[in-house]
């Protein structure tokens, strides 16, 4: 994807086994449908969205299922989630790079899916064997995170000074 209007004005949907490719900085506005680790060209693979540097998504992100973003290889990449993270997955996994979420809607107590905590969000390296660097996630605000489950696997949290509740937490070092 090398145009911020490669998608369109409407929805996308990704499937398990698939991958939306975001080359060039940007703001999208298009809502996400996404599952899976994405394609099986790359191993490991990339995940289901696949930024690159400086892209910005003001929709929301609906994990269809259980689902994997990357910000590429570099842990300098930087991404904005301005919208929800919600739906019907059980686990957001955060693989390499720096990722703020500021969950902007209108109601931002609206985090996750209907019975919300129950979106296990992961904090991981991309590749712990080959030395790529880890994902940090940093909050823009007390409802930007699931209070759902939270495993920092080689990847840090910046709270920015906010308060949150998670059901449960697990580090790895």
């Amino acid at each position: 994807n090398l145009s911020t209007n490669a998608f369109g004005s409407g929805p996308v949907t990704v499937v398990n086994g698939s991958q939306a490719f975001f080359g060039i900085a940007g703001t999208w506005t298009n809502t996400f449908n996404i599952a899976g680790i994405g394609t099986n060209v790359d191993s490991p693979s990339y995940g289901a969205m696949r930024l690159a540097v400086a892209q910005v998504l003001t929709g929301t992100i609906n994990l269809t299922g259980n689902a994997l973003i990357t910000n590429g290889t570099s842990a300098s990449n930087p991404s904005t989630f301005n919208g929800q993270i919600t739906g019907v997955g059980n686990t957001l996994t955060l693989q390499t790079g720096t990722f703020t979420f500021n969950n902007t809607t209108a109601n931002v107590s609206n985090y996750g899916p209907t019975g919300a905590g129950t979106i296990a969000t992961i904090i991981s390296k991309y590749n712990p064997t080959n030395g790529s660097g880890p994902a940090n996630l940093i909050l823009g605000n007390a409802n930007s995170i699931s209070p759902g489950g939270l495993q920092l696997d080689f990847g840090t949290l910046v709270m920015n000074g906010q308060n949150i509740s998670v059901a449960n937490l697990s580090t790895s070092t």
